[in-house]
């Protein structure tokens, strides 16, 4: 396996390039073939110029901060040409990354939840879901080029208790407010874009132990990691010393059913799962992503390339059997 790295650009915040850089870090010591691939709006075929073309089939891993799926399609394409293959193909990659697209599949495993097109929508989500609502973006928020100002509005309060809270969070998440404050430059770029969905779910009571300044409790959450439906590690959501991140065995046992449940439905091969435990002892999905493009510091790097690697060594151990059982059989059948 390759790992193709994208050092994260000046606009990425700083716990993510730190997570990312020790991750790319962790790889290299641990044997993986590590290229640095260019950025700065360096189109796909560009970005792998440095990296020579593959005798035979070769596992890639894009290591970088979270992309806009046009991009993921585009280096995918360019990658095979080079025989290097990512683990998700780009609709997997979406249905990973835009948790829009996966709901359908998961509303047993998911608290209920209403997909906002326009800000407008919102009225309808009041009426259906009732109040507190909890709001996220559906997908990858990397398509901004001034990924600070995004980020500050993304760390505003996404729970609404009122429906005047609820209308604000919206439109907020709707880049309205975000446009106002842009240069003209970036707000014609952006009008030309589609809206990414927004996620309104229904409010869930969750285990924990602590809570922000603002009183946003940190939930017990983890999140799983997965590759061809095998858990390679999983990690607790907040940093610092919080009892609810010590499993018991069944309560493992229950977070891993969940995962298990959530990749089997969504057939993605490498797939990151948060999950979250209700005050009554649940297990609910919350959100998935593409772990190649999430910098997740309280996961076990270590751990996870190292699990990451035995698993792809097993599936190319599996793939070249079935070749070879292939050809045998068409051997068999020669004139």
């Amino acid at each position: 396996m390759i790992v193709l790295f994208e050092s994260p650009g000046l606009g990425v915040p700083a716990e993510l390039r730190r997570s990312l850089e020790a991750s790319g870090a962790i790889a290299e010591i641990l044997g993986f073939p590590v290229w640095a691939i260019a950025t700065d709006g360096a189109g796909a075929a560009e970005a792998l110029a440095a990296i020579p073309a593959q005798l035979q089939p070769t596992a890639a891993f894009w290591l970088a901060p979270p992309t806009a799926a046009f991009r993921y399609g585009e280096l995918f394409a360019a990658a095979q040409a080079k025989n290097l293959h990512l683990p998700n193909t780009p609709a997997q990659h979406q249905l990973a990354q835009e948790f829009h697209r996966a709901y359908p599949l998961l509303k047993d495993l998911t608290p209920a939840s209403i997909v906002l097109e326009q800000p407008e929508a919102v009225e309808g989500a009041i009426a259906q879901l009732g109040l507190p609502l909890v709001f996220q973006h559906s997908g990858s928020a990397a398509v901004l080029k001034d990924r600070q100002r995004a980020l500050a509005l993304a760390l505003r309060s996404s729970i609404a208790k009122t429906p005047e809270q609820a209308r604000r969070i919206a439109a907020d998440l709707f880049n309205q407010e975000l446009n106002q404050e842009l240069s003209q430059e970036l707000s014609q770029e952006l009008s030309q874009k589609p809206h990414q969905p927004v996620l309104a779910r229904q409010w869930v009571n969750l285990r924990h132990h602590h809570t922000t300044p603002a009183g946003f409790p940190l939930g017990r959450e983890f999140r799983v990691v997965l590759y061809d439906r095998t858990i390679l590690t999983y990690g607790y959501a907040w940093p610092g010393d919080d009892p609810g991140r010590w499993l018991s065995v069944e309560e493992e046992e229950a977070l891993f059913a969940v995962a298990f449940a959530v990749a089997e439905r969504l057939d993605v091969p490498l797939l990151g799962v948060d999950i979250a435990q209700t005050q009554s002892g649940e297990w609910i999905a919350l959100k998935t992503v593409d772990p190649q493009f999430v910098g997740s510091p309280q996961l076990p790097l270590v751990h996870f390339w190292q699990q990451l690697g035995i698993t792809n060594e097993m599936i190319e151990k599996r793939s070249r059997q079935v070749v070879n059982s292939a050809d045998a059989s068409a051997d068999l059948n020669l004139p």
